[in-house]
């Protein structure tokens, strides 16, 4: 778990927030073929089992006036009998109800001898906290006449537990009990993985249609499945762009550079009769999980050179002499316009494979 603080606040009796729309795929959850622990609504990490809540109950919204700005915080309801929650859950205003929180309780469960965690301190995996630390309040005299006063707490683990998440709910006070656990779970084992018959059904269901534009790398971004278009179920639109490696959730022009002053490389995209149906034309090439033998990963996953040449451009080096010729006076402001072009006008560095990106190793940073 990571460090984080815990939350509470007073309702006002008479306060209620309009409550977001909750956000569904255009189509429903199909039966998914049988295996092991994947698709069953319960998942065994070790010494714990988790489930997904995704009922809430409304606690405290801040920021009311600005719905762009604001965060509202819920708690998850409907928890079964015996598990404890593991944090509740928060999310910007302007955007349909979409998320979950887990809960967990912990299971009868051994690791065989040869494990790397056999003869270590086997203490519960689920763990009260000892008490909680009042860190930051809200209240103000203000806020309390506008849905309620927001009290932040840091809940005190038992000894070599690492903190827990944050917690929220309504007239808390150190003598009730919460149903709220720190983790100490300290088996990496993966009992929940997809089959490879479950793999091929997930792609088909969830692989996404690629558009081409009616016929070059930069930083991506992460997109909620509430941003993106869908088609034939719940498969999602690609767009890739004309004359580029980009791909976007939506058709339009898309400014590689400076938005804001219309300066970069155009990256235009649109819907048209070339495309890919990525659920029907896929290959799997990693699941090292599945054992050996299951799936072998092809050859040129292993190149682990630049896919693609290194050129520079004279470009730079001749706007660098311009820019030195101008008066110190307007010199730095061309020069901060100019930085503001991308860098791929200045040269070509072509990218690496798929084993070099931090996402291969578990690593899902935008």
């Amino acid at each position: 778990m990571f460090d984080c603080m815990c939350f509470h606040w007073k309702r006002i009796a008479d306060f209620s927030p309009p409550r977001p729309e909750t956000f569904s795929l255009p189509a429903p959850m199909p039966q998914w073929p049988r295996g092991q622990g994947f698709g069953t609504g319960k998942i065994t990490l070790g010494e714990i089992e988790v489930v997904k809540i995704t009922k809430f109950e409304f606690i405290w919204i801040y920021n009311l006036q600005d719905r762009k700005k604001g965060v509202a915080f819920y708690k998850p309801i409907g928890i079964p009998d015996g598990f404890c929650s593991l944090g509740h859950y928060c999310q910007f205003n302007d955007q349909p109800l979409r998320g979950f929180a887990l809960v967990a309780r912990e299971i009868a469960f051994r690791e065989p001898q040869n494990s790397s965690i056999w003869n270590r301190d086997h203490s519960p995996a689920l763990l009260k906290p000892l008490d909680y630390t009042l860190i930051w309040s809200s209240d103000n005299g203000i806020e309390r006449n506008l849905g309620g006063c927001g009290y932040f707490w840091l809940p005190q683990p038992p000894e070599g537990v690492p903190l827990g998440t944050f917690f929220c709910s309504s007239h808390w006070d150190s003598e009730e009990e919460l149903n709220i656990a720190c983790l100490k779970n300290l088996s990496p084992a993966l009992h929940a993985m997809p089959s490879l018959d479950q793999i091929h059904a997930l792609i088909r269901h969830y692989g996404p249609m690629v558009f081409f534009h009616p016929d070059e790398h930069s930083g991506g971004e992460w997109v909620d499945a509430f941003n993106l278009e869908f088609i034939e179920g719940n498969k999602a639109i690609v767009y890739s762009s004309k004359n580029g490696h980009a791909s976007f959730p939506h058709p339009g022009s898309y400014i590689q550079g400076s938005a804001k002053l219309g300066i970069g490389i155009r990256n235009d995209a649109t819907r048209s009769n070339h495309y890919v149906d990525s659920s029907n034309r896929y290959e799997i090439i990693a699941a090292e999980y599945l054992g050996n033998g299951v799936d072998s990963e092809p050859c040129w996953l292993q190149y682990m050179r630049k896919w693609g040449p290194t050129v520079v451009y004279d470009s730079r080096a001749e706007l660098d002499k311009i820019i030195n010729r101008l008066p110190l006076i307007i010199r730095y402001s061309v020069e901060n316009m100019f930085d503001k072009f991308p860098v791929e006008l200045y040269g070509e560095d072509g990218p690496t494979g798929p084993k070099e990106k931090d996402n291969w190793v578990g690593d899902e940073r935008s």
